[in-house]
């Protein structure tokens, strides 16, 4: 069991790494107004938005992938994903 000072300061970094990817992508289509998708029907949906929305929804996932190498290295990746599959 890791001390509770590692803990909660791993439990930190993967709250603020969600935040700042999460901020990052919604940051670029605010900046470049790129539609996530089309508030018109029948107008065309950019494929650029979409990706940044995927993207920024799949922040956490992203967050626990680097938080996980960088503390455990390729050893802590691979048990992550015998854990998902």
């Amino acid at each position: 069991m890791m001390p509770q000072t590692t803990r909660s300061r791993g439990l930190s970094a993967f709250f603020g790494l969600t935040c700042l990817i999460m901020l990052f992508t919604r940051g670029v289509m605010a900046i470049l107004r790129i539609p996530g998708t089309s508030t018109n029907q029948s107008g065309p949906i950019q494929l650029s938005g979409l990706l940044l929305l995927f993207l920024g929804g799949l922040s956490p996932s992203i967050a626990g992938i680097v938080l996980t190498w960088q503390m455990d290295g390729r050893t802590g990746l691979l048990n992550l994903l015998r854990q998902t599959i």
